[in-house]
């Protein structure tokens, strides 16, 4: 208990102590992690992205003799079969046969259609096992797990009331994200502010007079980059609403560095554009692909999956584009290409199941 007390009162600071580090390192291999973030008073996301950090993995060895039952048995045995055949997860064993190059070629794969996946995509960001889902969807679990995996949408853990009440006592006093990032170990910007979202929590729109004057008179001369530079702190979306407020817009010549083209060829260049965005959020349905929030266009992006900087980006392509709210499309600053093959593989599954 003392021990447990000590771990407590380190969890606090955020920060990870050495002995919380020594005991990370000693048991994560062979411990559950829902056991050791119990044992250390931290969440399994915290734990699981530490040990990453630390180049720690869990490793589930095969055997030579399970890898020959896996390939004799992987295309016709059930999932409960599969699970009594191996001590390993079911995780684990759909893994090892796609690494195995293994399918289930004598069982017909069910047919998902759109608003099983939307439902799927909503379950998993709430928080919901991978058991519950399947009860929810009458779907088997590896079912279930496979087409997670497929679509690279991994499961988000529930908030604990410790989290939500420290959320709600420093959401609106916090300005800067990388502060939350520290305080709510093992979650990403995404998560801490769609909760906040849910919670009815806003931060407060705090632009002094000086940075309302530098934005009136900077806004119609830079482009976002330069932008960034003169408010270090504030996000895409804060510059982008607070100059709608003001009815600012970028001159003829910024929007063609923007675009990377000629005066000429703008209004045309928006038009595309402008049509091209309207088609992405209307395929979306208003929706957030990233946290699921409905929202009005206006607090809407339409994310570039490549990038317009690359020079490989088409940028009036219906599938290089995915619906992001605000919040989620600041978090993704400087990570778009982390991120590409799984919005990548969203559309496609939008694409595949749309006549369905």
């Amino acid at each position: 208990m003392m021990t447990q007390n000590i771990y407590a009162k380190n969890a606090l600071t955020c920060e990870w102590t050495e002995m919380e580090l020594d005991t990370l390192r000693e048991n994560y291999c062979n411990m559950k992690v829902s056991r050791l973030a119990e044992l250390i008073c931290r969440s399994e996301n915290a734990v699981r992205i530490k040990a990453d950090q630390l180049g720690l993995r869990k490793t589930y060895s095969w055997t030579n003799e399970e890898v020959k039952l896996l390939k004799e048995n992987y295309s016709s045995a059930t999932t409960q079969e599969l699970q009594s055949m191996f001590p390993h997860p079911l995780g684990s064993i759909i893994k090892k046969a796609k690494k195995l190059g293994l399918v289930r070629k004598n069982l017909e794969r069910p047919t998902w259609h759109k608003d099983e996946l939307s439902m799927l995509y909503e379950m998993a960001i709430q928080g919901l096992s991978d058991e519950e889902i399947a009860n929810k969807l009458n779907r088997p679990i590896g079912s279930v797990i496979e087409r997670r995996l497929e679509l690279s949408i991994k499961l988000r853990e529930p908030w604990s009331e410790t989290e939500t009440k420290l959320l709600k006592e420093c959401y609106s006093k916090t300005h800067n994200n990388e502060d939350l990032l520290s305080m709510f170990s093992g979650r990403s910007t995404n998560a801490i502010c769609k909760h906040a979202s849910g919670l009815g929590l806003y931060k407060p729109d705090n632009w002094t007079n000086e940075e309302d004057e530098l934005l009136i008179l900077k806004y119609s001369i830079s482009i976002i980059t330069e932008l960034f530079v003169l408010f270090p702190n504030k996000t895409k979306s804060q510059i982008k609403l607070r100059a709608w407020k003001f009815g600012l817009k970028k001159d003829l010549a910024t929007l063609a560095r923007c675009f990377h083209t000629t005066v000429d060829k703008i209004p045309k260049c928006l038009d595309k554009l402008s049509q091209w965005r309207r088609n992405v959020l209307k395929r979306d349905e208003f929706r957030c692909q990233e946290c699921g929030i409905v929202k009005n266009r206006l607090f809407l992006q339409a994310h570039h999956i490549i990038p317009r900087r690359d020079p490989d980006c088409d940028k009036y392509e219906l599938n290089n584009g995915i619906c992001l709210c605000n919040d989620c499309h600041d978090a993704i600053k400087n990570r778009e290409y982390e991120v590409k093959d799984k919005y990548f593989n969203i559309v496609l599954s939008k694409e595949q199941n749309h006549d369905i």
